[in-house]
């Protein structure tokens, strides 16, 4: 394959030969007899795109389920699910229902929708609630106190296994939600659920044998796992204890395996420096989301070697929700970026979705432009360039912060624009992928795709 009159990140204007699986020539070649020749007219070839931390099963299931998102209030979302479309066992599964709509709870969803067992997921990812039709599927047998007060209450709080294990595991369409990824320029992504086993490590290898998962997938999750980062999940209303933490991350550490601890508040984040600070630290361990990250424990991530993996688009789309709901005084310490950079702290950026927006783009926009969806500004002094929200998403998934380059010899992961990087650098939103290649296989070609696909991708973006 070769891409000819490609913007390369350097900013010159080159021909690129794609051999094999990685990058074979660059400069003005010559095509050679029937090779592909692909005109990018002046277009941003780049490396490609890595989601350092998404739930992809749970991703491709948001693609299939009604949005609460379109709505500002509890009642109308509530109306709105008459028309939802049913999926093939006849509920309704919603997502991303959030609190400053109002309340959603047993006794609305029973008198004011729809006559049909109903889920709905809250955007953080720790709540279902659930309508008595579906209530009446959990019911029977021995069940947990947590189930018990949910099937009283309609609210299930941290309960996917045992609510999975229920009301039995649906796979959703894994090929559309793999398609859509590389229509944003994504080659490789890590998962991140922290139930992730050794049955979740036999689905993705077969779904990429079977050529439906185009990407390249590290697996974080469970501590039986041989390979990418153990996961812990931490939540503050219930931390484990302190020394079971340790030795959870000493094991870790003597199998080979890199630790990566969810910390979305301070008192989260606290714990966990702690924990790593008994416990040591490998190259790779590392801090999922750092919320709210205070210039003390700023110093301590720095001081210990710990890498970032943080989520700016929340500050586009729940910033608004933050002013309001946060302490002034914590402001300052949410989704920081440039701070990190200031300090030396390896970091990337990643989506988390779908409890945030899967396009990168977006997200890379959302870093450079800290602002929230009515247009106010969230700690500017957070933001970074366009070049370097770009090198926290190029990053490979064993080091996410290091960028990977384009150069002769380099694995041929790549995304040609249909524009130069100058024109988009500062709307990386309205960014256009017209060429996703992944170890030079195309997995993504906005010239081969249907126009009513191409206006899907577009309504994606």
């Amino acid at each position: 394959m070769l891409i000819r009159r490609a913007e390369l990140p350097c900013g010159e204007l080159a021909d690129v030969r794609v051999s094999g699986t990685r990058i074979g020539k660059i400069g003005a070649l010559a095509p050679l007899p029937d090779e592909a020749v692909i005109e990018a007219d002046g277009g941003a070839l780049l490396p490609g795109l890595r989601d350092h931390h998404l739930h992809f099963l749970a991703y491709a299931a948001s693609l299939e389920s009604f949005s609460c998102a379109d709505y500002d209030r509890a009642d109308a979302c509530i109306e709105a699910l008459h028309k939802a479309t049913r999926q093939a066992n006849g509920w309704v599964r919603a997502v991303d229902f959030h609190e400053s709509m109002g309340e959603i709870n047993l006794a609305a969803l029973d008198r004011e929708g729809p006559d049909v067992p109903v889920r709905i997921q809250h955007r953080s990812g720790r709540l279902w609630i659930l309508n008595s039709l579906a209530i009446e599927h959990v019911k029977g047998g021995a069940v947990s106190p947590a189930l018990a007060h949910g099937i009283k209450t309609g609210h299930f709080y941290d309960l996917d296994q045992e609510l999975g294990c229920r009301l039995g595991h649906t796979l959703p369409d894994v090929t559309r939600a793999s398609r859509s990824l590389a229509a944003y320029g994504i080659v490789a992504f890590t998962d991140m659920t922290p139930t992730n086993s050794a049955n979740e490590t036999r689905m993705f290898r077969q779904w990429q044998q079977q050529g439906t998962l185009l990407q390249d997938v590290q697996l974080a999750g469970q501590a039986s796992l041989t390979a990418g980062p153990t996961k812990v999940h931490l939540h503050e209303s219930d931390l484990p204890p302190f020394e079971s933490l340790c030795r959870r991350m000493k094991d870790s550490h003597k199998r080979g395996r890199v630790v990566a601890v969810h910390c979305t508040t301070e008192v989260e984040l606290v714990f966990t420096l702690a924990a790593f600070a008994e416990a040591g630290v490998i190259e790779g361990d590392r801090i999922e989301h750092a919320s709210i990250c205070n210039e003390s424990c700023l110093q301590t991530i720095g001081d210990l070697g710990l890498m970032v993996v943080t989520q700016p688009n929340f500050i586009a789309e729940r910033g608004d929700t933050y002013l309001d709901k946060i302490e002034k005084g914590a402001l300052p310490d949410l989704y920081r970026c440039a701070s990190f950079m200031r300090a030396d702290i390896p970091f990337a950026i990643a989506s988390d979705a779908p409890f945030g927006g899967a396009n990168p783009w977006a997200m890379m926009e959302a870093a450079t432009k800290r602002v929230t969806a009515s247009n106010i500004e969230l700690m500017p002094e957070e933001r970074i360039s366009p070049e370097d929200a770009l090198a926290c998403v190029t990053g490979s998934l064993a080091n996410p912060a290091k960028p990977l380059t384009i150069h002769e010899g380099a694995d041929a992961s790549l995304v040609l624009l249909d524009q130069p990087w100058r024109a988009i650098r500062c709307r990386l939103a309205t960014a256009s992928v017209r060429l996703t290649v992944k170890r030079g296989t195309v997995i993504h070609s906005m010239a081969s795709i249907s126009p009513s696909e191409r206006a899907s991708v577009a309504e994606m973006s």
